[in-house]
């Protein structure tokens, strides 16, 4: 890896360079692992068919970025549009399709994307390439329409309403991109609108979660999340906006937090997550990241006059007290947040 990459790179990621060195299709045992390790690291990477899963997987060239001794994969991740939340690891591919066609490597629903839009390569010097292939609405980087472009690791790609950044990660990185992905993809028992589960949680799932806190003395924490101004958002853009801001927000609510952490469509533009293991510290930090996230993402894209914040409360469940009282404790901090002057979070006494 080259000094000035490497000084590039590191600093998006908030470390200092120190002489990292490049193994770019290098399969031997020193720094990074033994030959066994980088098997079990295989089957955590996108693409691998069967044939992969074998002995010859591990002398095909792994498309890695290798810094201080960590690996970083190439990633295609979508960032904001109809699809936010999908992502395609490069590990194992050179270069992929991005388009509605089903057959495209990165498919994405929007439909003023052509089938084949474009295409993204994964170069030897750790930057990407982006080619468009002649498509209708065409391709920007940084504001300028494209046809070729060659472009660092944290560029933004945009086309129209749909963003893709385009990333170097770490496996637990993308394996957190699986599972939040995984997780909107579960339809059956799901509100149709955002994937989340309806509040039959309340029902069926929660009280269990509660009685496993108060047995095992472990904290349970509750936010209740509300969209500031929503019923502006409906009046004011149009119902087909408001859906889709819903939708949104709730994929940036799930990636802000963990695998266990269980975010409930609770009504309207009003959402309720419950955090196991999790006190009231890190519970408003959890709140302020998911505050965070929907105040910063670029809503102009979903339309061009948009803007959306949220207010969040939380509250611990305390020891024998009952659900209603909990939740209702975290509904009074969102009230209170909302009185504050919302897009804020605030903690239950």
């Amino acid at each position: 890896m080259s000094k000035k990459f490497s000084q590039r790179f590191l600093g998006r990621i908030g470390r200092s360079a120190t002489s990292p060195q490049r193994r770019d299709g290098d399969h031997s045992t020193d720094g990074e692992g033994s030959t066994q390790e980088l098997a079990e690291e295989f089957h955590k990477l996108d693409f691998a068919t069967a044939d992969d899963m074998g002995e010859p997987t591990i002398e095909r060239r792994v498309n890695r970025a290798q810094v201080n001794g960590r690996s970083y994969y190439p990633v295609v991740r979508v960032v904001a549009g109809p699809d936010l939340g999908g992502f395609i690891n490069m590990a194992l591919k050179d270069e992929v399709v991005v388009g509605r066609d089903v057959n495209a490597d990165l498919e994405l629903s929007d439909p003023q994307v052509s089938r084949r839009h474009a295409v993204i390569r994964w170069l030897k010097d750790e930057r990407f390439e982006v080619i468009d292939l002649d498509s209708t609405n065409g391709v920007e980087v940084g504001g300028v329409a494209v046809k070729r472009a060659v472009v660092d690791a944290g560029t933004k790609v945009d086309i129209l309403n749909v963003s893709l950044a385009l990333e170097l990660l770490e496996m637990g990185q993308i394996d957190h991109l699986r599972r939040v992905e995984h997780r909107l993809q579960m339809a059956e028992g799901r509100d149709p609108l955002t994937s989340l589960p309806t509040r039959l949680f309340l029902e069926d799932q929660l009280p269990e979660m509660v009685a496993e806190a108060q047995r095992s003395g472990l904290f349970l924490c509750c936010l209740f999340l509300d969209l500031d101004h929503f019923k502006l958002v409906n009046d004011r853009f149009g119902h087909a906006v408001g859906d889709e801001v819903l939708r949104q927000a709730s994929r940036l609510a799930v990636q802000a937090c963990r695998r266990d952490d269980v975010w409930v469509r609770y009504g309207g533009e009003e959402f309720v997550a419950f955090l196991p293991a999790t006190d009231e510290e890190k519970a408003w930090t959890v709140a302020e990241r998911v505050r965070h996230y929907i105040a910063t993402y670029d809503w102009s894209l979903t339309h061009k006059d948009l803007s959306v914040t949220a207010s969040l409360g939380s509250s611990r469940l305390r020891p024998g007290e009952d659900v209603a009282s909990w939740m209702g404790r975290a509904d009074q901090a969102l009230y209170m947040a909302k009185r504050g002057g919302r897009n804020r979070v605030e903690r239950a006494d």
